[in-house]
């Protein structure tokens, strides 16, 4: 015990030593190549809440979520989350981009589905967005002869990529 107050006590003076070092001493970056430019490329982490909480479905019916995504550096994308309902037999979710939710609101089968569910209770929601576009997630109740109460947390997550290219002038 005598002698484990002393040791810790000795790491605790090097680490906080090696910190001071660390924020006084300037780093030393390799110097530019001469007559280039110089750019900085930074993935930046995006994520957006949906924040759909509890809804209720009519018979017969669906609730439409659209999701406009907009950054046309998006990469990655990816829409993910969970549905729970209270009572009924279930529901049946999916993700459609804008052609074929076209399709569906002209009473049409969606040829393609980026994300569909079976009919349940609950289940989670995962799928890929392929590019920047307009989307809609869709709580299906239209089998259904009662309406349904349904709790959803969604979000999309992302990398957008930013250049940073100082003055942009050469170096």
């Amino acid at each position: 015990m005598k002698l484990t107050r002393p040791i810790l006590v000795a790491v605790a003076v090097a680490l906080v030593g090696l910190v001071v070092y660390r924020r006084t001493v300037p780093r030393q970056n390799p110097a530019p190549l001469e007559g280039q430019y110089v750019l900085q490329i930074h993935s930046l982490p995006v994520t957006h809440n949906l924040a759909l909480g509890e809804f209720e479905v009519p018979a017969k019916s669906t609730h439409d979520v659209r999701i406009a995504l907009d950054e046309p550096r998006m990469q990655n994308a990816r829409l993910s989350g969970y549905f729970s309902t209270t009572g009924g037999a279930g529901i049946q979710v999916m993700l459609l981009d804008n052609a074929q939710y076209t399709h569906l609101q002209n009473r049409q089968t969606p040829s393609e589905f980026l994300f569909l569910s079976k009919t349940a209770q609950a289940g989670n929601i995962e799928a890929m967005i392929p590019s920047a576009g307009t989307y809609y997630l869709i709580f299906d109740n239209s089998a259904s002869d009662s309406s349904i109460k349904v709790k959803s947390d969604v979000s999309v997550r992302y990398e957008t990529m930013q250049v940073d290219s100082g003055t942009g002038q050469k170096k």
